[in-house]
């Protein structure tokens, strides 16, 4: 398969379907009575249409609706993740849920706004992931993973800089989207927008875990962190607000990739395989700064002129140094 055409199908997919959901969504909302069910038709029936679209393309290229073997390997490898599923999906819903039963429904919805925008790049960290694993995977066939070592490095530091410019940029950017009655959700945007760098560290080990089938821990580890999630939510929301719920969701988010880094080692040691794929000390050290950074942003929300003004130096040293990043999306797109 052509890598770079498939790169640029993933990026399609997703960027399209990012796009025209929420679009869709809106429109049916402010089209009819029932907003909630509307809401989910519009996000829910994209992605089942896309779905759809891309079963029919790939049943059309196999020839074959049935082969026995496939079918027993897809469901013997999917069906024991379905409770790794389901704890994402408590993830993403839970700290909504209990806020609107105990601090009530327009906390949850300023909650609601903040979340929405501290994902905003999940679609950017999936087309990353979409792209990034076909070449992962070709390097450890190869026996080449220690390569993957700068590389993570990079995309690493790419995800965290677009996450910023969001934490940031929250005051503005809800104002935008929400309207000043929305003010009080900025607070959330930096807690949870960290724990999306966290998921990207979690993708990487996850991906090492899928590559040789090994998925038990996973589903422990996820299911842990979930649970822990609404325990945490459960304790500190009453005592805190709904900001609090922010602040959960990233504790619970370090304890899973705590978890999949740990699986990912184990794993690595099980199948006497060199632990040559990332560098450890390079991606905490990352994540430090990026929290930090994350945190000054926080406490210059009130000063827009600073935050403009060093987001242009960073701007600068980035142009300076853009052909690392450059060279390491080359090496990507030509595996």
């Amino acid at each position: 398969m052509d890598l770079n055409t498939n790169i640029k199908s993933v990026v399609a997919v997703t960027l399209l379907t990012a796009i025209i959901s929420p679009v869709l969504a809106y429109i049916l909302v402010c089209a009819v009575d029932q907003k909630g069910y509307a809401r989910i038709v519009g996000y829910a029936g994209i992605n089942i249409l896309v779905g759809i679209i891309i079963f029919v393309m790939n049943i059309k290229r196999g020839k074959h609706l049935y082969n026995k073997e496939f079918w027993r390997y897809a469901f013997g490898f999917n069906v024991p993740l379905l409770a790794y599923y389901l704890s994402q999906v408590i993830f993403n819903q839970s700290d909504r849920i209990m806020i609107s039963h105990i601090t009530g429904t327009s906390d949850a919805a300023m909650y609601g706004v903040a979340y929405n925008l501290a994902t905003i790049l999940t679609f950017i960290l999936n087309a990353i992931n979409g792209s990034y694993v076909p070449w992962l995977y070709g390097k450890i066939k190869d026996h080449k993973a220690e390569e993957n070592k700068t590389i993570s490095l990079i995309l690493t530091v790419l995800m965290g800089l677009m996450i910023l410019c969001v934490i940031w940029y929250a005051p503005e950017i809800i104002i935008v989207m929400a309207g000043k009655n929305y003010e009080a959700a900025i607070y959330v945007v930096a807690p949870v927008a960290m724990s999306l760098l966290l998921l990207f560290y979690c993708q990487f080990f996850i991906n090492v875990e899928f590559y040789y089938e090994e998925k038990g821990m996973l589903v422990y580890g996820s299911v842990g962190a979930a649970l822990l999630n609404v325990v945490l939510n459960a304790v500190l929301i009453p005592a805190f607000g709904f900001v609090a719920a922010g602040y959960t969701t990233f504790i619970s988010y370090i304890v899973f990739a705590l978890s999949n880094f740990y699986t990912m080692r184990l794993v690595l040691k099980k199948k006497k395989l060199p632990d040559n794929m990332y560098n450890y000390k390079a991606l905490l050290i990352i994540f430090i700064l990026f929290m930090l950074s994350g945190f000054l942003g926080v406490i210059l929300y009130a000063h827009l002129i600073a935050r403009v003004m060093i987001t242009l130096i960073v701007f600068m040293l980035l142009v300076l140094n853009r052909n690392k990043f450059i060279e390491a999306l080359e090496k990507i797109k030509g595996r």
